[in-house]
């Protein structure tokens, strides 16, 4: 069966906070704090409210994300423009 991209929806929040776990070791952030799983099922849920997550969904299984913030331009406001926070493929 094919990978299939998708928006992230709340039956994915495990899932999220599972890849995140992985994710934050090699993300170089866990010498400054440790991992932290309420935040991230947090970022997840506003994430796909008021930005872009989305999943990797292959034979039903989660295994990939990414997720992006989305903002005015800091220097000109009618521009919006996305930051990417976290991926896992």
């Amino acid at each position: 069966m094919a990978t299939v991209i998708r928006p992230a929806t709340m039956d994915d929040v495990d899932a999220i906070v599972e890849m995140g776990r992985r994710f934050y070791p090699e993300s170089g952030y866990e010498a400054t704090a440790p991992f932290c799983e309420k935040q991230i099922a947090g970022l997840a849920i506003v994430t796909m409210r008021d930005g872009v997550m989305l999943v990797a969904e292959k034979d039903g299984e989660v295994v990939g994300m990414a997720c992006l913030h989305v903002e005015p331009f800091l220097f000109n406001p009618s521009v919006v423009i996305a930051h990417e926070l976290v991926y896992w493929i």
